[in-house]
């Protein structure tokens, strides 16, 4: 019996591990993700912060007769073009109600 609890707390500590990994909310326009992080501080308290970045996918490699010999590959860059910047600032946007409404629901009795 003892094995299997052992198991189960290293499965629960990789589960746990696996959602600290993970942002708690993922906000995407187009091509461009806010991935949205809660990270609990020393004090309890519970801090959101947010990454934005753009998709972008290369090219597949096609032979002569048109076929995919290999699919291309997804890349994510924080690098963004001029056509970007506004769905960068509705994404933001989002990203940012998100986290208020969190907020608010946490702590509904609190006035921001």
């Amino acid at each position: 019996m003892a094995t299997k609890k052992s198991n189960g707390s290293r499965n629960a500590a990789a589960a746990q591990k696996n959602d600290k990994d993970r942002p708690v909310h993922v906000v995407r326009f187009r091509n461009i993700r806010g991935n949205i992080w809660a990270n609990r501080l020393p004090s309890g308290d519970l801090v959101y912060n947010v990454t934005i970045d753009r998709l972008w996918k290369d090219d597949d490699q096609v032979n002569d007769g048109g076929e995919v010999i290999k699919k291309g590959e997804w890349h994510q860059s924080q690098s963004f073009g001029r056509d970007d910047l506004l769905l960068v600032a509705k994404v933001a946007d989002s990203c940012h109600s998100l986290i208020y409404r969190k907020l608010q629901d946490q702590a509904p009795e609190q006035s921001f």
